[in-house]
């Protein structure tokens, strides 16, 4: 069987794979501790999800089994003028993407008011004011 892989960052052991993680709960009844954020739910932390931290005594348990296998983090070399060039032309991607998405959350919620209702009443528990509706053409933007 397969080792799971574990990458040594500082005297933390961190599990990124969570075929991996599950493995090791469910075969070896080992718990460690989800210490990453979610994607969707960045600025909480009562739910965490990868990686996962083995402890020493779990890590010392898991080598001496041969079930895990310490592969040392390699920090990346520093950035190079093409890396930050790539590097900004995906925020910029990332962040008209982001920009599509909410325009499609408005328009969503756009078509849940009713035909009567003005817009800016429709969506008033959002507006504190009318002076925060900017009009781009034909695009109401919150």
């Amino acid at each position: 069987m397969a080792k799971v892989i574990g990458f040594s960052h500082g005297e933390d052991i961190l599990v990124w794979s969570a075929a991996d993680a599950i493995r090791l709960r469910k075969e070896w009844r080992v718990v460690g501790g989800l210490i990453g954020a979610l994607p969707q739910r960045t600025r909480q932390n009562a739910q965490l999800g990868l990686p996962l931290k083995l402890s020493s005594e779990e890590t010392a348990f898991l080598v001496e089994k041969g079930v895990l296998e310490i592969k040392e983090y390699v920090c990346p070399s520093p950035a190079t003028e093409e890396w930050g060039e790539a590097f900004d032309r995906l925020r910029e991607q990332n962040f008209a993407r982001q920009v599509r998405r909410s325009f499609d959350v408005m328009l969503m919620r756009l078509a849940l008011c009713r035909p009567n209702e003005n817009f800016v009443n429709c969506f008033s528990w959002r507006i504190t004011s009318k002076k925060q509706v900017k009009n781009y053409g034909n695009l109401l933007v919150l």
